[in-house]
């Protein structure tokens, strides 16, 4: 487990540890190193979370929009409705 540490620690950051403290350097090491990874991985992350709530807002409204149901689309299509009988309807009546 030791020599593999070592070896994580090697190819992750670059650290050669040795010596005659070499298991107590490594622990430390390691904690050290993953710690200061999950803070910045967890900060990374905590950015793009904090854009989730404005994302999913502006999701909603788009939906709203869009919903076929919506106060808008049935204002547009009653607009929509009455031209047609209006101007096409009506006509071709008479």
């Amino acid at each position: 487990m030791h020599n593999f540490a070592k070896f994580f620690l090697a190819k992750r950051f670059n650290i050669k540890i040795s010596g005659s403290f070499a298991h107590v350097a490594t622990v430390e090491a390691l904690k050290k190193f993953l710690k200061e990874e999950i803070i910045d991985k967890f900060e990374r992350v905590s950015e793009e979370i904090l854009v989730l709530p404005e994302f999913l807002e502006f999701a909603r409204r788009e939906r709203s929009k869009s919903q076929y149901y919506s106060r808008e689309f049935r204002e547009i299509d009653k607009k929509f409705v009455r031209s047609f009988i209006d101007e096409i309807v009506k006509l071709l009546i008479n």
